[in-house]
């Protein structure tokens, strides 16, 4: 299964691959610092089945991308990763699978 992470903060990155490998050993996971490297290695790479994006940098851009995601493949599970509250109506137009709060409680 791939995953790929869209984190701006290294240690938030860190906690969330540490957890998922600790559960799932063979997981494959991406990690991205910048959406435009999110984007362009998803344009190649179709096959993630889950995304964790972080809304810290350009929330509302990667609000209408991450719906155009789901809209195009409907069984991506995507999970926004953020501690912007004033954004968390807006998310819900991406239809997210979930919703992670920062500061991560692991």
């Amino acid at each position: 299964m791939n995953i790929g992470i869209l984190e701006y903060d290294k240690e938030v990155a860190y906690q969330l691959i540490s957890v998922m490998r600790d559960f799932c050993p063979n997981i494959q996971v991406a990690q991205w610092e910048k959406i435009s490297d999110m984007k362009e290695e998803i344009r190649r790479e179709r096959n993630y089945k889950i995304l964790f994006v972080s809304l810290e940098k350009n929330p509302l851009d990667i609000i209408e991308y991450a719906g155009r995601l789901k809209e195009l493949n409907t069984s991506v599970k995507i999970i926004f990763v953020t501690e912007l509250n004033e954004y968390v109506f807006e998310v819900f137009r991406a239809d997210p699978t979930y919703i992670l709060q920062r500061p991560l409680d692991i």
